[in-house]
């Protein structure tokens, strides 16, 4: 049977390589790039050869990075593209980031962010949404964003089980955000999460007219794919920098056609359950939001921070900017911060004070302590039966022992409490 050949997304693919000349000296520079042209359709195979090409465009740094690509199987055995990029071999991996890209992008994107964080010793994993990227699906269709919080939980259990004892945070980016929050409220996920880094999450939205809120349920049960002209807003660009524009736009991997009106109705969705349920996240995380945004509304972000029950929250607000500029260097900070009790020198010390004070060993000496002062204070009443005007010397060095036992008690049984205090405090988190 003769196979039909699918319409390529990209005509050509090829590596050059140039030598220059330099003014001190001979000098030979190897650059890598890939010409592309596109079609009408994009197929999600030649999407993922694409994501797989891409990687000549852009050398590393081996001694900082080792980037590996991965293709992971969901649930509904649909093929999702995956990327690693961890400290290279020697050196110490601290922790470890999750990351959720953003509608119509593709965690290629972030390779310059991950380089960032494997420099400060932090690994960094990021999945293709459905319909995005190098994943399977058609491009810029999300059929539910429950299925891509489905796929982040699966995909965060197999990071963790490829990289066991390392703490993981997860990070999400605009409608990246509103699934990183909505997958780490899972009951399943809190215990297995240090917290979340949100930038810009869609939390809620703003459509170009408020009719498109009723009517697009509707029809995004009769014509789900259908692409939707009127749910992009003309004249607000996502960033004022004329070269991140560019880079985007010229990117094939990025969705830059209308919005499909299933995916346009799931981000309403997810917004609408987020907004009923701000009260009951109680993951620890930090939010970082430009007040200038036209696209994600930074106020939801301010509402979420007042909203939720986490103990440990932060906000970040930027005055008139679109884009979070500094996202890198928050997301250090904040990783680190949430690591800082977990260094090796203060878990030793606080196994150290747990395994003594906390020990049955301990506990028996208290009781031991407790019975030694009821007798002495007993053996103190029968002496003062006889009681005499001066005290003897027996009867004092008895009060001494008496008094001393007793600070003595009061101390471990304060510090006993302390620890137990501690450990309650430290188990509910940072």
């Amino acid at each position: 049977m003769k196979q039909t050949r699918c319409p390529t997304v990209f005509e050509s693919i090829e590596v050059e390589e140039e030598d220059e000349q330099s003014n001190e000296g001979s000098r030979s520079l190897r650059r890598a790039r890939v010409l592309w042209a596109r079609s009408s359709s994009c197929d999600a195979a030649q999407r993922r050869v694409l994501a797989h090409k891409l990687r000549l465009t852009k050398p590393i740094d081996e001694t900082v990075t080792s980037w590996q690509t991965h293709l992971f199987l969901n649930s509904r055995k649909q093929t999702l593209f995956a990327q690693s990029w961890m400290p290279a071999a020697g050196n110490k991996t601290r922790g470890l980031l999750i990351l959720l890209h953003g509608l119509n992008e593709h965690s290629g994107r972030y390779l310059h962010f991950a380089r960032q964080l494997n420099l400060q010793g932090y690994g960094v994993y990021a999945m293709d949404w459905i319909g995005h990227g190098g994943s399977d699906g058609l491009h810029g269709y999300v059929p539910s964003l429950d299925y891509v919080v489905t796929d982040t939980k699966a995909f965060f259990r197999w990071v963790v089980e490829r990289n066991p004892g390392l703490p993981c945070f997860l990070f999400g980016h605009s409608t990246g955000g509103a699934v990183a929050l909505k997958a780490a409220c899972q009951l399943s996920m809190e215990s297995l999460l240090k917290g979340i880094i949100l930038t810009s999450p869609a939390l809620r939205v703003r459509p170009t007219h408020p009719v498109f809120e009723v009517i697009a349920p509707v029809f995004s049960m009769l014509l789900p794919t259908l692409q939707f002209k009127g749910a992009n807003k003309r004249g607000i660009p996502v960033s004022r920098d004329p070269a991140q524009l560019a880079a985007k736009y010229s990117d094939p991997l990025v969705y830059t056609g209308p919005l499909r009106i299933r995916t346009g109705s799931e981000i309403l969705r997810i917004t609408v359950y987020l907004q009923r349920n701000m009260e009951k996240v109680t993951v620890p995380f930090m939010v970082m939001h430009g007040t200038g945004d036209k696209i994600t509304d930074p106020a939801a972000s301010q509402d979420l921070y007042f909203s939720a029950a986490s103990k440990h929250k932060k906000l970040k607000l930027y005055d008139g900017i679109m884009l979070v500029v500094d996202s890198f260097e928050c997301s250090v900070e904040y990783v680190s911060a949430r690591l800082s009790f977990a260094s090796p020198q203060a878990k030793c010390i606080w196994i150290s004070i747990d395994l003594l004070l906390c020990s049955p060993v301990i506990t028996f000496l208290l009781a031991m302590q407790s019975c030694y002062i009821s007798c002495m204070i007993l053996l103190r009443q029968s002496m003062e039966e006889g009681k005499k005007n001066t005290l003897s010397s027996k009867e004092v060095h008895l009060d001494m022992n008496l008094l001393f036992s007793m600070y003595v008690s009061a101390g471990m049984w304060f510090g006993y409490g302390s620890v137990l205090w501690d450990r309650k405090r430290r188990l509910s988190g940072i």
